[in-house]
């Protein structure tokens, strides 16, 4: 059985925590369609570094996957043709308003269905709103990333070769526990 990993911004670690960032108030994100499919984000404009450290991950608003251009160098390694990625990219410009960072904003036009059905559990019988999900790892085939959308909850999933690569390389900001615990293992 492979192992799978949620993959999150950590800004209160101890070392190398993520860095924050907020969007403008009022801005329109238009993030999901009425079928809670994400839609293209378009033309994003910069953004002023609010707290904590530059790190290849940042933490923000809406739960958007921002990643800076070496950690996007090193997922592109294990994305599929079948993943449908979209990035887009932005500016995080620091508050002396001289440094400018390029970062990206990872999105996943068409989402895989990975939740085996029958033993995730939902809120209700409507089957929107996750309590518990259980992962079909003949859905999730070869991917190394994916996520599934509902309701309530924007999660980012990687394999082991991927959490390991990450490790390796020593992204910042980051950090990844088991599917199956509730505690962080990074």
């Amino acid at each position: 059985m492979k192992k799978y990993f949620y993959l999150n911004a950590d800004p209160e670690r101890k070392d190398n925590p993520a860095g924050i960032i907020h969007f403008p108030e009022g801005f329109d994100w238009g993030i999901f369609d009425d079928g809670r499919k994400p839609k293209e984000l378009g033309k994003i404009p910069d953004i002023t570094f609010m707290e904590g450290s530059i790190s290849d991950i940042l933490s923000a608003d809406y739960r958007l996957r921002i990643y800076s251009p070496r950690m996007k160098n090193i997922i592109m390694d294990y994305l599929t043709e079948i993943d449908n990625p979209l990035w887009t990219k932005m500016n995080i410009v620091l508050e002396n308003n001289e440094t400018i960072y390029d970062y990206y904003i990872l999105q996943f036009i068409s989402p895989p269905s990975v939740l085996d059905m029958e033993r995730t559990t939902f809120v209700g019988s409507n089957k929107k709103l996750v309590i518990k999900a259980i992962y079909d790892e003949m859905l999730i085939g070869n991917r190394h990333i994916f996520t599934y959308y509902n309701s309530h909850i924007n999660r980012t999933i990687i394999s082991s070769e991927l959490r390991k690569k990450l490790i390796q390389e020593k992204c910042t900001g980051i950090y990844m526990y088991d599917v199956l615990s509730s505690g962080k293992l990074v």
